[in-house]
């Protein structure tokens, strides 16, 4: 077999026996059977992990170098260069994978933010994370993406005008009423 493997990768193996092999299921490139195994391996890793946390947040590093957030990190850029086997990133999605640590956090704090407008009627929590987003808005570097979201639920990327607002507006009920002549 080894030297079946060698003529192949010197490229001097005659095609007929290459088709031959593998039609047998030969594998030429043990580096991709080693390849393959270690990401199932890692995979089956990460299932096991969101099964004890409930999430595939997996961190980097803990104590000393993680594998497996070594690994997660790998299919992160993987997929964020669109290098990622169809295959390997359905898999991933159907596990819950997190793509963007970053972006999940954005989405976590936005559904926070949500909640906390439509419980309490204010845009005050996550006060860091609202502070943030305004200081990326007035700066320009608030994704379009997020401009849009925030935009879409009413967000005053002003909160000095959002005061004017309220007032406005109850001057408009105000003047229904006939509480007040203008």
């Amino acid at each position: 077999m080894f030297k079946q493997r060698l003529l192949w990768f010197k490229g001097v193996l005659p095609k007929h026996r290459e088709e031959k092999l593998l039609s047998l299921g030969f594998v030429f490139d043990r580096c991709q059977v080693r390849s393959s195994d270690r990401w199932r391996d890692r995979f089956q890793e990460l299932v096991a992990f969101k099964k004890r946390h409930g999430h595939c947040l997996v961190p980097r590093n803990g104590q000393g170098p993680s594998v497996l957030g070594e690994w997660v990190d790998k299919q992160q850029k993987k997929h964020k260069k669109k290098e990622l086997d169809e295959t390997r990133l359905k898999l991933l999605v159907k596990v819950g994978f997190v793509f963007s640590a970053r972006e999940h956090k954005w989405e976590e704090n936005f559904s926070r933010l949500v909640e906390s407008k439509n419980q309490q009627g204010n845009w005050v929590h996550p006060k860091d994370w609202v502070t943030r987003q305004r200081r990326f808005f007035k700066n320009g570097s608030l994704s379009k993406h997020h401009e849009r979201r925030l935009r879409k639920i009413g967000f005053p990327f002003f909160p000095h005008d959002d005061k004017w607002l309220v007032f406005f507006y109850e001057l408009i009920e105000c003047k229904k009423k006939k509480v007040i002549a203008m």
